[in-house]
């Protein structure tokens, strides 16, 4: 678990916490994929029974498809893959402003350097 002071996310066996100046911001629940034996599928038998798994997909069960015995990709409903892709940008968009955050801070504490100070400490 990471100090929420420092501005990161902590995790205690729960959903992630965002924390922007020490108070928990965001709540970004993941919902655990949940499969019975009935939605783990072999490979080798998707192509006789693609239709019907596309139809219990798109009525919000997923199947986990095998190869070998090893989870090897996952069928999922369109529009809850739309869904994920929603969420993982909003949280790419919250980290940044994260980082925008930090940096104003920074910035307001005089805790910056000039482009010839780094150029100087990092060679280029």
């Amino acid at each position: 678990m990471q100090d929420p002071t420092l501005g990161g996310a902590a995790v205690a066996g729960r959903a992630p916490v965002i924390y922007l100046n020490g108070n928990p911001t965001v709540f970004i629940k993941v919902l655990p994929m949940v499969l019975s034996s009935e939605d783990i599928v072999p490979l080798n038998r998707v192509r006789a029974r693609l239709t019907h798994l596309a139809e219990e997909v798109r009525a919000g069960k997923e199947k986990l498809i095998t190869r070998n015995g090893e989870s090897y990709i996952a069928l999922v409903d369109a529009r809850r893959l739309d869904h994920y892709h929603r969420l993982e940008r909003e949280h790419i968009h919250l980290l940044l402003l994260h980082e925008v955050e930090r940096g104003m801070e920074d910035a307001e504490a005089k805790r910056t350097s000039s482009a010839d100070e780094l150029r100087r400490k990092y060679g280029r």
